[in-house]
């Protein structure tokens, strides 16, 4: 089903409005993604660092994506192509059949792309390559090492909400994300830019889709307190939060937790085992993950160099 905010507008309009916009690097066939290059500073980044990194796109067919997407990851990331469906030339032969007469709201379901999400998994596996390493021997590490990549990934989408602005935007992140924020959460990612900036609300993401993907459901408040000092460091105490902030930042660090535990749960056990994880699990999950990162100084700078990613 989709959107309200899609509910209203003609086909053809929203077609006109999708090719208005094309800046360098757009991939023409994918919907949405000239706009949001343009508009969306999170997606436009993520373009232009993973070409910076080496990767391409392409909508030729790859392996088994179009029909197995989630265990193409290894390719992807071997390979440094991100693909993507054509979802544009359909929605044009559509309207050139039958001009004017459809709303976008009647029109099928249509396979959406997750460009931005893959990229995000190919710049922070580069990332991981370069400061922490390539081929991990600690299980533990390993699977740290994964999740921290994920967890980055769905970041950058969470993080990309914050900057929709209209219902067009609205319309084309919910053809390119697989998080779409409602506006309550948008608002406290709002609120918590305006506490500590956008770099360190991005690292509370991070580290809250970590939570998530370790399927941790609730969030003690010491863990609350060691997530927000890896994120903020010393600036913590510097700023004297008071309850009010502690608790928006509180919600932020909350955020991953809406993940669906059950897909978390089946995608993270099938994704690990690719990856090289022989642990059982979710055994392999017990571990206490923060403090590998407290006490871990290459972990610390790729989170750093995750935030640099988005600025």
């Amino acid at each position: 089903m989709l959107p309200d905010w899609a509910s209203d507008m003609k086909l053809k309009r929203f077609l006109q409005l999708n090719q208005k916009f094309s800046p360098k690097n757009t991939l023409k066939q994918n919907l949405g993604d000239g706009f949001l290059i343009t508009h969306n500073p999170v997606f436009n980044r993520i373009r232009k660092v993973a070409l910076k990194e080496g990767f391409r796109f392409s909508s030729d067919r790859f392996h088994d994506f179009s029909v197995l997407p989630l265990t193409q990851l290894p390719a992807i990331l071997a390979k440094k192509i991100v693909p993507y469906h054509d979802n544009v030339s359909p929605l044009l032969a559509i309207e050139a059949q039958m001009p004017n007469s459809y709303d976008l709201a009647e029109v099928p379901p249509l396979l959406s792309n997750y460009v931005m999400h893959e990229s995000a998994h190919g710049i922070a596996r580069s990332l991981r390559n370069r400061l922490v390493g390539k081929n991990l021997k600690k299980q533990d590490a390993l699977v740290l090492a994964i999740l921290l990549e994920e967890s980055f990934a769905n970041a950058c989408e969470s993080l990309a909400n914050l900057f929709s602005d209209s219902p067009l935007h609205n319309e084309f992140l919910f053809r390119n994300c697989y998080m779409i924020e409602d506006e309550a959460t948008r608002k406290v990612l709002r609120t918590s830019r305006d506490i500590v900036g956008v770099v360190p609300t991005f690292k509370l993401l991070v580290l809250s889709f970590l939570h998530a993907n370790y399927l941790r459901e609730r969030l003690s408040g010491e863990d609350l307190i060691r997530t927000l000092r890896l994120a903020l460091k010393d600036r913590m105490p510097e700023r004297q939060l008071n309850q009010r902030q502690l608790g928006v930042l509180k919600r932020v660090v909350e955020t991953g937790l809406d993940l669906d535990p059950e897909f978390t749960r089946n995608t993270n056990a099938f994704c690990l085992r690719l990856m090289g994880v022989k642990g059982k699990f979710p055994a392999c999950l017990a571990g206490d993950f923060l403090g590998q990162l407290e006490s871990n100084a290459k972990f610390q700078k790729l989170l750093e160099a995750f935030s640099e990613v988005i600025i």
